[in-house]
């Protein structure tokens, strides 16, 4: 009995010291005339998947930072404050799910037929709330261009209750937010400056041309996150990657510098 006891022990401590790589095992194989000698270190093995996690979760966390901050800007922008902060939930989750599968090009398709399914149901089976939503969130922006240019636009009629005015847009934002989503999860890690170009400059763009200004405090985490994508794309990048003839690294910079004259101008 205590010679069983104090085998689990041993059992126990080869497993702790086997786990931490403190010591190997080695299996023998035998084909043929030949002998293989395999080591495994589960150190090593740990250690390699760790390395392999970081930059799954540098991208799930850069795109979760760019898409909660961007929503919240125009949300701002536009005075959106009766929109659902719960439409931005699905966002949030489908950016860790495709995070997750990024080297996984089969299951990242799965997961976007699946959302393009789901709000092709969502448009039919709310197909009156939706466009409502839309004519809701182009009326609002109608309102906020024409009190700050004096241009002036006839409302979009809305054909339901009022009590449904905060359902119907926060459902349109949902689904417009989880294509944004989908965008910033996508295009984090192949061209980190596109989004700079493609979503920033013009949030700022319109800001400065329109003399719209959002809380401050949502406009410094945009600044911020478009200074995180520079980084991004000079680590990942290289100099020998041309693009129309200028390096990457050179339109990051310049992206860069761009995003910092229309944030200390808007």
């Amino acid at each position: 009995m205590v010679l069983f006891s104090l085998l689990k022990v041993y059992r126990k401590i080869y497993a702790i010291l086997l786990y931490k790589g403190f010591i190997t095992m080695k299996v023998h194989t035998s084909t043929g005339h030949a002998e293989e000698t395999i080591q495994l270190s589960f150190k090593e093995v740990v250690n390699s998947r760790k390395r392999a996690m970081l930059p799954m979760v540098t991208d799930i966390f850069i795109s979760v930072l760019l898409y909660v901050s961007a929503v919240l800007t125009i949300q701002s922008m536009f005075e959106l404050y009766h929109v659902s902060f719960f439409a931005m939930v699905p966002g949030i989750f489908l950016i860790i799910m495709a995070g997750y599968f990024s080297d996984n090009r089969r299951m990242r398709s799965r997961i976007a037929i699946v959302v393009l399914i789901l709000m092709i149901v969502f448009l039919v089976i709310f197909n009156n709330l939706v466009w409502n939503g839309v004519f809701l969130f182009l009326n609002q922006l109608i309102l906020i261009t024409g009190s700050h240019t004096e241009l002036m636009i006839n409302p979009f009629p809305i054909a339901i209750e009022t009590d449904l005015h905060v359902r119907a847009i926060s459902l349109f934002w949902g689904m417009l937010s989880v294509m944004v989503a989908y965008s910033c999860s996508y295009t984090v890690r192949r061209s980190p400056w596109s989004l700079i170009w493609g979503l920033i400059v013009p949030i700022f763009t319109v800001q400065l041309l329109l003399s719209i200004a959002p809380a401050i405090y949502f406009n410094i985490a945009l600044f911020f996150v478009g200074i995180l994508l520079a980084n991004y794309s000079l680590i990942n990048g290289s100099d020998n990657n041309k693009l129309v003839g200028t390096s990457k690294n050179g339109i990051v910079i310049f992206s860069t510098f761009i995003v910092a004259v229309l944030f200390m101008l808007s």
